[in-house]
């Protein structure tokens, strides 16, 4: 059963659909959303090999592994979207994406002993969830100002962007565990995090926190 009043909108014509792509601002705002995040797959996909034969910790407790992630990631968004609010899109990507640095980092060091690498999961979950609302709120604003027929699109194009990162990391940590070890993954998801970090100058100040300030005044005084 479904409602007889739905709200609907036409879907963007193909030309809208292309002109998002030939945006410089939202290609970086995808390139990080692949890169920010999903070169951490490159890791995270091979996970339990590099728990079961570094960490030398059971299947079970890869198991509590994965969850300690997974509850990291609803942390992650939430803590995202609040900086997305709080320091805009730029600023914003940028304290994400240091901090899941600086997690990648640890993981080499933190791999061979259980409880440190257990925190250090934790961590690395939650700056690579953050990015992941300040970069849709960022291409949202971006194509809301850009191309206002194509929000959903430039929305959608932000999913392909996670997903193809995802693979792409995937697929790279494959070749690397069957050739270096599982140990060199962790440096491949820091190249592509750092990769994300260098663009992020790019992005432009969209976000409520890095647009300009209203003047106004009040008896005198300003609010800014």
């Amino acid at each position: 059963m479904l409602p007889r009043q739905i709200s609907f909108e036409p879907s963007a014509g193909l030309l809208s659909q292309f002109r998002l792509l030939q945006q410089p601002e939202l290609l970086t705002l995808y390139a990080i959303a692949a890169l920010g995040y999903g070169g951490s797959f490159a890791v995270f996909t091979f996970l339990s090999p590099l728990m079961t034969t570094v960490t030398h910790v059971s299947e079970t407790s890869v198991s509590l592994a994965l969850m300690v992630f997974g509850a990291a990631a609803v942390v992650g968004n939430l803590v995202g979207g609040q900086l997305g609010d709080a320091l805009g899109t730029r600023r914003g990507l940028a304290f994400a994406l240091i901090g899941l640095l600086l997690a990648l980092a640890a993981l080499p060091y933190t791999a061979p002993h259980a409880g440190v690498m257990f925190v250090n999961i934790f961590f690395w979950s939650v700056f690579c969830f953050c990015t992941g609302p300040i970069v849709q709120a960022g291409v949202i604003a971006v194509a809301e100002k850009e191309a206002p027929d194509a929000v959903a699109t430039a929305s959608g194009f932000n999913i392909a962007a996670f997903n193809l990162g995802i693979a792409g990391a995937s697929a790279l940590g494959g070749v690397i565990l069957a050739g270096p070890g599982v140990m060199v993954t962790p440096f491949a998801a820091i190249a592509a995090a750092a990769t994300a970090l260098a663009i992020t100058p790019f992005v432009g100040a969209v976000g409520m926190a890095e647009s300009a300030p209203a003047l106004l005044p009040i008896k005198g005084k300003e609010i800014v």
